[in-house]
């Protein structure tokens, strides 16, 4: 089932008073159950698409469906709803908050949007990243793999059907970021997620069953390398 289609996507804008094609009349399809890579260059227009796709940033012209829905065309409060309860996000600049437990920090999500978190769920969730010891540790008591992976838990506590991350392996290196990515997708599996990730690291490109390649804003590849989903 087609989860997340675009259609003569297009975003530009103002750097300088020069106009910038960020990215230049996309069209993609994405399955329910994938693992997306999207690839390419620096200023190859990935973090934006993958902005776009997940309804953070507003495109130029062209339109995007989530569910068959146009998001678009929705107004900011509904497309804010939309990204609080469908949507996890991780993103290179990310961080915890110091001064709050592990615990503290993973549950924030559902504090914001007043909602509880499921027992049970939760529990799983800690036991796949690896995080049920150290729940009540701080941020400056844990390991860079065990920051990401705590990351990654607020990412998904809420239970969101489409999780978008941006080099999630960037400041690893490269068999602890193999590792900790490894846990993420056990994650997606177990539940039948659907991962969007802009990478440039080759280890995490590999995991993917769907590889999308820009080049200065433009899909010079839309490769599906297998045609079932990544549930097991």
């Amino acid at each position: 089932m087609t989860l997340i289609k675009s259609r003569n996507l297009c975003k530009s804008y103002c750097d300088d008073r020069k106009l910038v094609n960020a990215i230049i009349d996309c069209n993609v399809e994405i399955e329910q159950g994938e693992c997306v890579t999207i690839i390419g260059t620096k200023c190859s227009g990935k973090t934006t698409l993958l902005r776009l796709l997940g309804g953070i940033e507003r495109p130029s012209s062209g339109s995007i469906y989530i569910d068959q829905d146009d998001i678009a065309s929705f107004s900011d409060d509904k497309l804010a709803i939309l990204r609080r309860n469908e949507i996890g996000y991780l993103f290179q600049n990310d961080s915890l908050i110091p001064d709050l437990t592990v615990h503290e920090n993973i549950i924030m999500p559902t504090i914001l949007s007043h909602r509880k978190y499921e027992e049970e769920y939760y529990e799983d969730l800690m036991k796949q990243l690896q995080l049920s010891d150290i729940l009540k540790r701080y941020p400056n008591q844990l390991t860079i793999n065990q920051l990401l992976c705590v990351a990654y838990a607020r990412a998904l506590i809420h239970q969101p059907n489409i999780i978008l991350i941006d080099e999630p392996t960037n400041l690893l290196y490269q068999q602890k970021g193999k590792e900790v990515l490894e846990l993420l997708l056990n994650m997606v599996r177990r539940y039948h997620k659907t991962l969007i990730m802009v990478t440039r690291d080759p280890v995490a490109s590999i995991y993917a069953n769907h590889i999308i390649r820009l080049n200065r804003g433009i899909i010079i590849e839309d490769r599906i390398i297998c045609n079932k989903s990544l549930q097991r």
